[in-house]
């Protein structure tokens, strides 16, 4: 009898201590992520930059309105047609900012316009017009090539660090703006060139040469993306710096000066935004168009070196 109790004891304290059962239902199991498919993420990525591109669209197409209500309020700008291009321009990037499109159609889109927009710049029409001005002392299409291809190449020279084809872009890319660098050295030893028009020259060639940086190796962005925002900066401003050092000297009044002044920063803030959707644009689209390439070169380095570490070292003889 003390024997049966004792079982039935035994048996309500390990139904007792046994723990209750979950009504939740059983999660799967965590995803494991190989090195290699890590390596690959980290040095080609898959449609890079796609949020920050759209917001920089959003941010230019608020300039390009910018733009157009200065135009619309009478400020004297450079170039013509300035207000109705600058106000399409709005509308046309803010649409591809907000629209759900395909990362390839976007980048495309965005090319287009930009390299639109940026050759009426050179023609003196539309947000861009001040490319035409000479107060900055260089031809359009120099300034144009540098400012319209160098950005896109640094973005995607940082994004795809261990790609040998995203140097060689980048290669291209500063050959191209050697036109234009030649000009504002020439600019900066020249001892009758204006104080401010020295100054925006000398930032030039330093903004050009910055390029320089993504030919570092492979285990670093050289800051690509640093040096990109740096010439979207600086080119569009040494041509406000110009044109302000032409209002000092010329302008008589200060309603005449601050107009000047204006219309300098609404021709600056016109060519960053022109610059800024086509370096978006070639970014995208050079991430596109070579992208798988670059994530099978990634997987086929990867495989090399997990074979390389598996093959046991030789014993000395």
């Amino acid at each position: 009898m003390t024997s049966v109790r004792n079982s039935m004891a035994m048996a309500r304290s390990s139904v007792a201590s046994s723990p209750p059962e979950s009504s939740e239902p059983e999660r799967p199991p965590p995803r494991l992520v190989l090195a290699s498919e890590a390596l690959r993420e980290d040095v080609a990525p898959r449609h890079p930059g796609a949020r920050r591109g759209r917001l920089a669209l959003l941010g230019t197409g608020a300039a390009f309105g910018l733009v157009a209500g200065a135009a619309h309020a009478r400020v004297p700008l450079f170039g013509s047609q300035v207000g109705a291009v600058s106000a399409a321009a709005c509308l046309s990037t803010v649409a591809l900012a907000a629209l759900p499109l395909r990362y390839t159609a976007r980048a495309v889109a965005a090319s287009v316009l930009g390299a639109a927009l940026l050759v009426l710049g050179m023609l003196g029409v539309g947000p861009a017009g001040a490319l035409a001005d000479s107060a900055a002392g260089s031809q359009a299409l120099p300034r144009a090539l540098a400012l319209g291809l160098l950005p896109g190449a640094l973005l995607f020279r940082a994004q795809y660090r261990a790609y040998r084809r995203a140097r060689g872009i980048l290669a291209l890319a500063v050959l191209l703006a050697v036109p234009f660098l030649v000009e504002q050295v020439g600019l900066v030893v020249d001892g009758s060139t204006p104080f401010l028009t020295r100054g925006g020259a000398l930032l030039d060639v330093a903004a050009v040469l910055s390029g320089l940086f993504g030919f570092m190796g492979e285990d670093t962005t050289a800051g690509g993306s640093v040096w990109a925002c740096l010439v979207l900066l600086v080119l569009p401003a040494d041509i406000a710096l110009a044109a302000l050092d032409r209002a000092h000297h010329h302008a008589h009044g200060s309603v005449a000066f601050t107009h000047g002044l204006l219309a300098q920063v609404a021709g600056a803030l016109g060519t960053l935004g022109v610059a800024t959707v086509l370096a978006v644009g070639a970014y995208h689209g050079l991430s596109a168009l070579f992208g798988a390439d670059a994530r099978r070169a990634a997987k086929a380095r990867a495989r090399e070196e997990s074979a390389g570490k598996s093959v046991p070292p030789k014993s000395p003889a």
